[in-house]
């Protein structure tokens, strides 16, 4: 698919855009300039991009979606499959059962400090991977 165009965009923003929670904020790519900006709900005169502006230039902005729980819970079921620890594994493929799996998760990784680099290495890539995908699926490049 060709690109329809190239803009400069800041990855590592445009990253942590996918992985936050949108629980107050909503992310729009600016398809102009590349920015990476919000609407908060909470405080809208002090957000970067008002809904006034959303609705006035509806072209210049594009939704930035986010990585969905079931799309997380993968990444942590993926990085389980390659763990060689098989204590490690075990302890983690229990904490990832049932409600609280994240935050169990975390915690068992928080004893293994090697293993845990390896997996926030593991999920940036990943959500690189999603990042990169979805810019494709828009015929956005890179500048």
């Amino acid at each position: 698919m060709p690109l329809k165009r190239k803009i400069p965009i800041d990855l590592e923003h445009l990253c942590s855009a996918f992985e936050d929670d949108r629980s107050v904020l909503e992310y729009y790519l600016d398809l102009e300039t590349g920015a990476i900006l919000h609407t908060s709900e909470w405080d809208p005169e002090e957000a970067p991009l008002r809904i006034e502006q959303l609705e006035e230039e509806c072209d210049r902005y594009l939704p930035i979606p986010y990585l969905t729980s079931d799309e997380s819970y993968q990444i942590m079921v993926d990085f389980i499959e390659i763990i060689a620890n098989k204590k490690l594994k075990r302890s983690l493929t229990l904490a990832i059962a049932g409600k609280g799996a994240f935050t169990r998760f975390k915690n068992v990784l928080y004893e293994y400090q090697v293993e845990r680099e390896c997996w926030f290495k593991f999920k940036k890539e990943k959500v690189v991977d999603k990042v990169l995908e979805w810019l494709r699926e828009m015929e956005i490049g890179i500048l």
